[in-house]
């Protein structure tokens, strides 16, 4: 697992991930820079996983995090766990996509799927995930801040999720400038298919309420 998924890990939790969180805000405060923190909200993920998708990810793991045993025991898991809808004798076409919530390893096969999300990091920016948790830092010039950079990193990211079938809500998804100033001055909107984003003061990340100072 990438070093940036601090969900169902050992010896990592909810604090860890929060410290990770805020150190990248402190950092570039240290740097005289803000960081825009895009905390992006995604619809039921783990009822969006497609079966297919999910075991092409995880064969590349073989043998340095599962045994090819293990994989096969998840493909015949996956193979048979099947939806469809009946109404009055009418039946859906099957539907092959989601992982079982409420058990122990509902979190694993999701953490494949969501891991080479962090392949499209870049310098500039960091992630921080907890499972379907998302959360993108931007570090901005404090004087001339500017979305044009943001905006074509967020379409990659919304991109990715598109092509794994997750879905992301625009208007769910929270914007928050982290800033010691008191006059915040922004060049443009970020945006997600044509959405503008809700910039917030504070929001919520993984039970903690953060604002704009940090305070």
């Amino acid at each position: 697992m990438n070093v940036k998924q601090f969900g169902f890990t050992n010896g990592r939790s909810t604090a860890e991930a929060g410290v990770e969180l805020i150190q990248q805000i402190f950092d570039a405060w240290e740097d005289s820079r803000d960081t825009i923190g895009v905390f992006c909200d995604l619809y039921e993920a783990c009822n969006c996983v497609y079966h297919d998708a999910l075991i092409r990810k995880v064969h590349p793991y073989e043998s340095s995090y599962v045994t090819g045993r293990s994989i096969a025991l998840l493909e015949s898991y996956l193979r048979c766990r099947i939806q469809r809808v009946d109404v009055n004798s009418e039946r859906s076409s099957r539907c092959q996509y989601g992982c079982a919530t409420g058990s122990v390893p509902e979190p694993f096969p999701f953490l494949f799927y969501i891991n080479d999300l962090l392949q499209l990091v870049k310098d500039g920016y960091g992630i921080v995930l907890f499972a379907d948790n998302t959360s993108l830092l931007f570090k901005i010039n404090r004087k001339q801040p500017a979305f044009d950079e943001i905006n074509s990193i967020i379409s990659e990211i919304v991109e990715w999720f598109s092509i794994n079938n997750l879905l992301i809500s625009e208007k769910k998804t929270k914007l928050v400038q982290f800033s010691l100033t008191t006059t915040k001055t922004v060049n443009g909107n970020a945006m997600i298919k044509n959405e503008i984003l809700n910039i917030v003061d504070k929001t919520l990340f993984l039970g903690l309420t953060l604002d704009a100072k940090l305070r």
